[in-house]
């Protein structure tokens, strides 16, 4: 787990932004059996934290191959959990058929309503961003149709 700071410009090509954040990610590869503990200090941020939430891509649904595993004549079981992480909120996202976004969070941190929301606002991004990618990162939102004209609607009252 590498934490990573995305900074895109407003007038960068969607496409090219994305392509950057993958190249930085393949390269930040070469780093990530660095101790969080050790880029703390390096950052001058030792015994913080450096994030709160936490995106885990699954390349390889684990499910998937546990399922193939067990035509084998292995068995596997999975256990209920709390969260992935101990952090406010775990996004995980996976690949198969379609695109899968879950939500992990504390109840001290966020409710169901703003939970809700982020993950409306994900949802409109990630429908955005497949639209055109040749758009700018700007012109971006994270507000669907229906939110941004009941925003103009309370901003007109």
């Amino acid at each position: 787990t590498l934490p990573v700071l995305a900074e895109p410009r407003a007038a960068q090509d969607l496409g090219d932004w994305l392509r950057e954040l993958q190249a930085f990610n393949l390269s930040a590869r070469e780093h990530a059996h660095t101790p969080l503990s050790d880029i703390q200090r390096w950052g001058g941020q030792a015994g913080q934290r450096l994030f709160d939430s936490i995106l885990v891509f699954e390349n390889f649904p684990l499910e998937d191959a546990l399922a193939s595993a067990g035509r084998s004549g292995l068995r596997f079981e999975t256990q209920g959990s709390t969260g992935l992480t101990e952090y406010e909120m775990d996004v995980e996202v996976s690949l198969r058929q379609t695109l899968r976004l879950s939500f992990t969070y504390m109840r001290r941190a966020f409710d169901a309503e703003q939970v809700a929301a982020i993950c409306a606002q994900m949802m409109a991004l990630l429908g955005a961003m497949g639209t055109s990618p040749a758009q700018t990162v700007g012109s971006l939102s994270l507000l669907g149709p229906d939110e941004q004209a009941a925003l103009l609607a309370l901003g007109q009252g």
